[in-house]
């Protein structure tokens, strides 16, 4: 990691300003990209002659994704969505569902094999996971 050239870039003050602010509070997981505009508007970041807010707004995303405080994606699907707190909205959700089931004695793990032990089964062996279990797990 030492040798991405992002590693070493300085990022501006505003950015970190931006980032504190998307990462404070009770936004939940994920807010809207109209959402991170006005709080980088409220921060103080607007269009300049050099460069467009949007254009701003999509390289401050693109870097802190590239970091990992965040989760930002263009393609047309996703580009609406900021997933705030990857780690903890994405990746600890989805070590439930993928872990090795038959080391971890998890309660939620327990009532998902006794409510739905066929889904649970198809979940461990196929890697098939039903909408079922997903309220359990």
């Amino acid at each position: 990691m030492k040798k991405e050239k992002y590693v070493k870039e300085k990022l501006p003050f505003v950015w970190l300003e931006v980032l504190e602010k998307l990462q404070s509070g009770d936004k939940g997981s994920s807010i809207t990209l109209e959402e991170v505009k006005k709080i980088c508007k409220g921060c103080g970041l607007s269009d300049t002659v050099k460069e467009p807010l949007a254009s701003q707004v999509m390289a401050l995303l693109k870097r802190f994704n590239d970091f990992g405080q965040l989760m930002y994606h263009p393609g047309v699907k996703l580009r609406e969505l900021v997933i705030l707190h990857p780690a903890s909205n994405l990746v600890a959700p989805a070590s439930r569902i993928i872990c090795d089931h038959e080391i971890h004695e998890y309660e939620y793990l327990r009532k998902a094999r006794n409510k739905s032990g066929w889904l649970y089964s198809r979940l461990c062996d196929k890697g098939i996971l039903h909408d079922e279990l997903l309220d359990i797990l």
